[in-house]
């Protein structure tokens, strides 16, 4: 738990900002939440990681919804599982992975704002149409990114 806290605290440069109006430009510091709802999507052996899937964009629209985590506190990140469960049928999120925007970015995709459904939602769009450039990016970001449970 405290290798996870260090981890926040060299990577967040823009800790729990409460604002109003139009979404703020990504940070490069920031990190971002991806729920994890299925148990496939996580790899137990040798330790405990996020799989490659679990990154992978939704076909029908090419994107992967992420949550900027650092602008919420606890209590309100509970409310935003909570939210994003029941509108999935109430289906329980295994664990989150957490990835810090710069990562994103240099694996060549984007990282954009988009609060339509839920307050510091993003999503990771501009993925390559080639089905292995995808998994390479899913690859990259899984290697990245910290579980959370």
């Amino acid at each position: 738990m405290s290798l996870l806290k260090g981890w926040f605290g060299a990577f967040s440069k823009v800790s729990q900002k409460k604002t109003s109006g139009a979404p703020h430009p990504i940070s490069d510091g920031e990190v971002l939440a991806r729920f994890v709802f299925d148990k496939q999507h996580i790899r137990k052996s040798p330790s405990l990681a996020i799989k490659p899937a679990a990154f992978l964009p939704n076909p029908t629209d090419m994107r992967t919804s992420v949550f900027r985590k650092d602008y919420m506190d606890e209590s309100y990140y509970s409310v935003v599982m909570n939210k994003v469960s029941q509108a999935r049928g109430g289906r329980k999120i295994k664990a989150t992975a957490l990835v810090v925007a710069t990562d994103v970015i240099a694996a060549g995709v984007k990282v954009t704002p988009e609060e339509t459904e839920h307050k510091w939602h993003a999503d990771i769009e501009s993925w390559p149409e080639e089905k292995h450039e995808r998994m390479r990016i899913a690859q990259e970001l899984a290697a990245k990114s910290v579980l959370e449970q």
